[in-house]
């Protein structure tokens, strides 16, 4: 994936810094767009909480975690899983997004010292799951379908990790890093631990919002 990514990146438009800065106030939060780096090489870089990341192809055991949590629902490159893994420092997070025009999974390493291995596959099955439920590109219209979203990709992350045979604690392995009371994007943590133990107790439930 990373050949091909760079094979797409360097066909695409690169934009000035300076046009750049000029237009983070009309980006959307979790933008993804390309500019040269101080080499003058188109470098994917993501607009995240009011700041400007620049993002890197992931290391091979991300590759693994995407290519695991995709082989346990039969997709592939084909089909639903045309997603490119990256990494970036985004203040200990993950964000699925799209960057002109490819679906990327964005996470931030270090959040592997706090979840694990299994806590960061966890960490991307949910990503993957904002974008198989389709959920970029359409702002929520308020609160309340920030927060469906958000259960949706935590129930299908609890579905994948059943999926690929790991155990109910595991699916719950990046809970302790979530807030416990709600906010106006995501959900308080009783809920989102309950969408992700219902994904894995009835895994049919994970891509049901492809259906809804």
């Amino acid at each position: 994936m990373h050949e091909k990514f760079v094979s797409v990146r360097n066909k695409l438009i690169v934009l000035g810094l300076a046009a750049l800065l000029a237009m983070t106030a009309e980006l959307k939060a979790e933008s993804c767009v390309m500019i040269a780096d101080a080499d003058g090489i188109p470098t994917p870089t993501l607009y995240y909480d009011d700041r400007l990341f620049t993002l890197e192809p992931a290391f091979e055991d991300y590759q693994f975690m995407l290519a695991d949590a995709c082989d346990a629902w039969g997709l592939d490159l084909n089909a639903g899983c045309d997603i490119f893994p990256m990494m970036g420092a985004i203040d200990w997070n993950a964000v699925a997004t799209i960057c002109d025009g490819n679906k990327v999974i964005v996470y931030d390493r270090r959040l592997s010292q706090n979840v694990g291995y299994d806590g960061a596959l966890a960490v991307i099955a949910h990503e993957l799951g904002h974008h198989l439920c389709k959920h970029l590109g359409i702002k929520p219209a308020n609160y309340t379908e920030s927060h469906k979203r958000e259960l949706e990709a935590d129930r299908f992350a609890g579905a994948t990790m059943r999926r690929i045979g790991f155990t109910k604690e595991t699916a719950l392995s990046y809970l302790h890093l979530l807030a416990e009371l709600p906010s106006e994007s995501h959900p308080s943590r009783a809920e989102r631990r309950a969408a992700l133990l219902a994904g894995w107790n009835d895994p049919q439930t994970g891509l049901a919002c492809i259906n809804e």
